[in-house]
């Protein structure tokens, strides 16, 4: 099932763009969709398939009335498709082979056929080289749509064949209008659209109500190792937490401290309720440290995500240990 998406009030600016070039018919073969992360660019991507594939499409998309709205919300489209991982990480060859066997074929219902790479950097090298060889040589009426946080992972020669499409974080205002519309029952939007970056969708997203306790758990357990708590015991503390959104949250505390001590900047941090623990955690280390620890937690965030099931106690337990070490405790 694919769900009929609209547009987001931030996308405004591409979609008119898109709509624009398809109205002159000079709508490219190939877009590269990127740009922050949890801005909707995966659903962008399906609200103007939606509005190439409808019959009697609207500035907002699809009609979602019409049949071919009703085949592509249900996954059966003929003219659609969506390749993204399947059993692993990575989106492979045979994909890309079946992807270019179907982009050769006539479209079934007279109009565009659609394409959505998603993510796009989670392509192998072998499955990219195939794709390579599509965008070279594009058939007629097939709008491909890569989607991808990371394009920089992507093969310049990809990137090359491809018209860009760059979504930015939107303004605070309307972020949190857009917010208050969703989410209206939520206390402390604009404190959590600033702890995401400004990227609304990740408040929606990643956030539930019991968020903000849970990261005043680790500030605690951060304030402990700073007052030179045993760092055993203070790993302890994020005993019950889903272990991702500790190292999550720890790599977003410590990255704000990096910014903190290189700027002074208030407004460059995230975590702006924590400026106290930010300069305690930026007084006792340098820079150097900080980017050690940075990278201990980024090494543990991607162990934890990895197939590996890597015993977290004691993950949690040696980073303690090299958070102490790196700020100098």
């Amino acid at each position: 099932m694919i769900a009929n998406r609209q547009f987001y009030p931030w996308q405004q600016k591409p979609r008119d763009r898109l709509m624009g070039l398809k109205a002159m018919d000079k709508l490219p073969h190939a877009l590269l969709l990127s740009g922050p992360a949890h801005l909707g660019k995966r659903d962008f991507a399906i609200a103007m398939a939606g509005y190439l594939l409808c019959r009697q499409p609207t500035g907002d998309g699809g009609c979602g009335e019409c049949d071919n709205c009703r085949l592509l919300a249900a996954g059966t489209h003929p003219d659609f498709r969506m390749i993204e991982p399947e059993d692993s990480r990575l989106i492979k060859i045979e994909q890309v082979r079946e992807l270019i066997d179907w982009a050769n074929q006539t479209a079934q219902r007279d109009g565009y056929k659609v394409v959505i790479v998603h993510p796009a950097e989670q392509m192998n090298v072998h499955s990219a080289n195939a794709l390579l060889k599509c965008l070279e040589e594009p058939a007629d009426d097939t709008l491909m749509m890569l989607v991808s946080d990371l394009p920089g992972r992507l093969l310049p020669t990809i990137r090359s064949r491809c018209q860009h499409v760059d979504f930015a974080i939107p303004g605070a205002g309307e972020a949190l209008a857009w917010l208050r519309q969703h989410k209206p029952a939520t206390a402390s939007l604009e404190l959590l659209l600033d702890i995401a970056g400004g990227a609304p969708l990740a408040v929606v997203d990643q956030f539930d109500e019991a968020y903000l306790a849970r990261r005043e758990s680790v500030v605690q357990a951060l304030d402990k190792l700073m007052q030179r708590g045993n760092p055993l015991e203070v790993a302890r503390a994020f005993n019950g937490m889903d272990a991702a959104e500790g190292l999550e949250i720890l790599h977003s505390v410590f990255a704000d401290a990096l910014r903190y001590r290189m700027t002074r900047d208030i407004k460059a941090i995230k975590n702006k309720d924590m400026l106290p623990i930010l300069e305690s955690i930026s007084k006792v280390s340098d820079s150097r440290g900080l980017l050690a620890v940075l990278d201990a937690i980024a090494r543990d965030r991607q162990a934890v995500a990895g197939p590996s099931n890597p015993n977290v106690q004691l993950l949690l337990e040696a980073l303690m240990v090299e958070i102490s070490d790196g700020c100098a405790l």
